[in-house]
């Protein structure tokens, strides 16, 4: 195991995941979507690209056996696991600009600063953190074409998990927003672990009992 953190509602972490190793994010006690970019650690030019994994699964949905793909269409992680619906790969996170525009309320804890914070060591500018992954959030299209943004399917227990096709830095918001049904309206605790491919993985009580005594 080389990382193991609990993250709390709004907060985020960075990590280095290596070939042969695999990131899990599970939820922990409530209906959470993180926001995670991720890049080749050995070229930063070579950034997650949804242009790229959409035209190349064919789908905006990121289910099991899709591959996240960089915008010169090098393959950087697979989804190995999503047991929550399906992924989706759709462009940028929330930020305080749109949410003041969405909801008139200046200065709100937001996923793009989160993932500033974090990229922050790797000298991460806003342009870097504009192309996400988005697991367990549920976006659906309506007949007139809009775009819907419904509860997540999540559940505590459930996990998301990507196998490193190349070294990588990945970036993780455990996104904050509560205007919306994106975290059924109350952000929630994740956990997020990298290990070895063939490791053992937490169970949910285990990352329960830890967090309890933490």
């Amino acid at each position: 195991m080389r990382q193991d953190v609990l993250l709390e509602p709004r907060s985020y972490t960075a990590s280095e995941v290596e070939v042969g190793e695999s990131l899990r994010i599970t939820v922990v006690d409530g209906q959470q979507v993180p926001d995670i970019v991720l890049w080749a650690r050995e070229d930063a030019g070579e950034r997650l690209s949804p242009t790229a994994s959409q035209l190349l699964n064919g789908s905006h949905l990121m289910v099991p056996g899709c591959v996240l793909y960089s915008h010169r269409a090098s393959g950087l992680a697979r989804v190995d696991a999503c047991t929550a619906g399906a992924g989706v790969i759709v462009g940028g996170s929330c930020s305080a600009p749109l949410n003041y525009a969405r909801f008139g309320i200046p200065d709100t804890p937001n996923c793009r600063s989160n993932l500033l914070a974090a990229g922050a060591p790797y000298g991460v500018e806003e342009a870097d953190v504009q192309h996400i992954y988005c697991p367990f959030m549920t976006i659906r299209r309506d007949d007139d074409g809009s775009y819907v943004i419904d509860l997540p399917e999540a559940e505590p227990g459930d996990y998301v998990e990507l196998a490193a096709l190349v070294d990588l830095v990945v970036l993780t918001s455990n996104c904050p927003q509560e205007r919306t049904p994106t975290n059924a309206f109350n952000p929630s605790r994740l956990h997020l672990w990298v290990g070895p491919s063939d490791a053992s993985r937490p169970t949910l009580d285990a990352i329960v009992a830890e967090a309890a005594h933490a």
